[in-house]
């Protein structure tokens, strides 16, 4: 059993645990087994269909919030974790190898350690604990629109920074809605966008500088440099950005003289992004909870594909927002509606994925033809899987201080 992967069963009935154990020591080649104890997993199932399982799943999120779970249910079940991936019962067997082959990749044995992933989660399923009237079977199932005082309770002034604090709206009322925009055009954020494009159509080392702040774009790798604390960075989102841009392109690379002086000079934090999670956050940052002026609210809205979450910036109910998108062309106040939660959450969803390409109205035909029906949010194996992919073909290697290996290279090659 040293090469096969353990799985631990947790609320299931010992007839189910049966039938589960009996399948997979029956197959030849089979790459998993049904271990007795904890210790000798990596990839944890739970039945969420009874209060053991439930239990077990709370605390396993406090005590390894980093640990993915297969949650087993056989009604909806629907969670803003993003490590917690859905198969509802009755079991198919085939779609449960397609997960557990794709969990293997990362469960936390070969998982990036990356803190800041969980820090709202850890909280949010303490919250959970100590709650003992919060349901974690999640919403109903019906179509109707959920009631907004059993949404999970948030920590305001951590969520504040990504979300904003601005109260729903009435979209029939085009004062309310002025409420909840915002101009791009004007933002820090527009001109790092803009020189991101340059720069890949150039295929050179950009250094853009706005507000007396530097950033190199690199185009082959798809990464940017920043030269300053988050903490700076952070209000300058919100500052209208009247100068024209100052451009300047580094010829030589990442070996050119002046970015070297950049790297070793700094005496502020260097930091290294790819280009998806510094657009991602700098959009929460810049709408907080706030959308794009020229986005229509009685428009659907879809997603053309799963973020990243695993590597994006996670604040609640991304996931959850992120999988009706998926399946639906709907209204982003209507998500909010079908969700049960505040419309802040919705659009800054919106606006980071807008900011990544990946999000936008549907102009299309086929969308206009019939009403749109609100289906309940009901995650399936298949964008389980899909967001799990998507993970994978876009991890790339954020384990290693960057940073330290530039400064390494160059002072190698003074």
């Amino acid at each position: 059993m040293a090469d096969k992967t353990g799985i631990y069963l947790h609320g299931f009935d010992a007839r189910s645990s049966l039938a589960i154990n009996e399948y997979f020591a029956n197959q030849k080649e089979s790459e998993y087994f049904v271990a007795a104890i904890e210790k000798s997993a990596s990839i944890f199932m739970v039945d969420v269909d009874n209060e053991v399982g439930q239990l077990f799943m709370r605390t396993k999120r406090v005590e390894s919030p980093s640990q993915p779970l297969v949650v087993i249910s056989s009604s909806m079940f629907s969670s803003s974790d993003p490590l917690i991936f859905v198969l509802k019962k009755p079991l198919v067997y085939k779609q449960l190898l397609a997960l557990l082959r794709q969990m293997v990749l990362i469960t936390p044995k070969n998982a990036p350690k990356e803190e800041k992933l969980n820090n709202l989660l850890v909280s949010h399923f303490q919250n959970r604990i100590n709650d003992s009237n919060q349901h974690i079977t999640g919403r109903a199932s019906s179509n109707k629109t959920h009631s907004k005082t059993n949404q999970i309770r948030i920590d305001q002034s951590k969520i504040a920074p990504l979300v904003g604090r601005q109260a729903d709206i009435d979209i029939s009322n085009p004062q309310e809605i002025m409420k909840v925009v915002y101009d791009p055009e004007k933002t820090i954020l527009n001109s790092i966008k803009k020189a991101m494009e340059r720069s890949s159509f150039e295929k050179k080392l950009l250094q853009l500088t706005n507000f007396d702040k530097i950033f190199v774009i690199d185009p082959m790798s798809k990464t940017l440099f920043t030269f300053v604390n988050e903490s700076v960075l952070r209000p300058l989102c919100l500052l209208e950005l009247r100068e024209k841009n100052n451009i300047k392109k580094l010829k030589k690379g990442r070996m050119d003289k002046r970015f070297k002086q950049l790297v070793e000079n700094s005496e502020l934090e260097v930091k290294e992004w790819q280009w998806d999670e510094f657009l991602w956050k700098m959009a929460l940052w810049t709408s907080r909870g706030k959308l794009p002026k020229h986005i229509e609210l009685k428009k659907p809205v879809y997603l053309s594909e799963w973020p990243n979450l695993t590597r994006l910036q996670i604040f609640p109910y991304a996931a959850e927002i992120a999988a009706v998108m998926s399946h639906q062309v709907v209204t982003l106040t209507d998500i909010a509606e079908q969700l049960g939660i505040e419309q802040r959450f919705v659009f800054a969803f919106f606006s980071a994925a807008y900011a990544l390409g990946i999000a936008d109205m549907s102009n299309r035909q086929s969308d206009q033809l019939f009403e749109q029906k609100t289906k309940p949010y009901d995650p399936k194996l298949n964008s389980s899987v899909k967001s799990i992919i998507n993970r994978l073909n876009k991890k790339t290697d954020i384990h290693k201080n960057p940073i330290k290996e530039i400064s390494r290279k160059l002072k190698g090659s003074v």
